[in-house]
């Protein structure tokens, strides 16, 4: 922060021929007093700007207009935190992956069980059915798997020691006139 107000006074005096430098120095202090999400909304075009989510909701009409944008009833709306989230009026869904849902629900989308309108979780990208397992139940804890895993190597391993001490029954005989032939004889 001082760094850059030292900028801002060094670019009126040093840099009068660095373009950019001097206009970024003189926006200065509009970029810090406007928040994050409203620097963003300025940057969008229409059509993308239709699908950002706006910004924090602080009214109860606010609110209402918000949730009626994601579809969600007034009372089950509640907009991210805004101090660690920065996600506007984005609702606070729970973190639900694609396993952890109900697989007989009729979905109107089943590969990925969702309903059509319905909002994504923020961090939808690692949620889908081929990543992240959060919230299913195991069919063993983990742990409990690793003292199982560690019991059937164990096993597997005095099995394998033990194995190179056993002869096979196999002999070799030859056979006049004829080439060498391999026969198997029990003992």
């Amino acid at each position: 922060m001082a760094a850059l107000k030292t900028t801002v006074n060094l670019s009126k005096k040093l840099f009068v021929r660095n373009i950019m430098l001097t206009s970024f120095a003189r926006k200065y202090d509009k970029i810090v007093d406007t928040p994050y999400e409203e620097l963003l909304q300025n940057e969008l075009s229409v059509s993308q700007k239709k699908y950002m989510p706006g910004l924090y909701p602080k009214t109860k009409e606010e609110m209402k207009a918000a949730a009626e944008k994601y579809g969600l009833h007034p009372d089950e709306y509640k907009p991210c935190d805004p101090d660690t989230n920065y996600a506007g009026d984005y609702p606070d869904l729970p973190f639900i992956s694609v396993e952890a849902k109900d697989p007989f629900y009729p979905w109107d989308f089943p590969a990925l069980r969702r309903n059509f309108e319905e909002p994504f979780h923020k961090e939808s990208n690692m949620l889908f059915g081929d990543r992240y397992e959060y919230g299913v139940r195991q069919i063993v804890e983990p742990h409990k798997a690793f003292p199982i895993f560690c019991a059937i190597m164990a096993v597997s391993a005095l099995i394998f020691y033990y194995s190179w001490t056993i002869s096979q029954p196999l002999m070799e005989k030859q056979y006049p006139g004829e080439g060498v032939h391999y026969t198997f004889e029990l003992k």
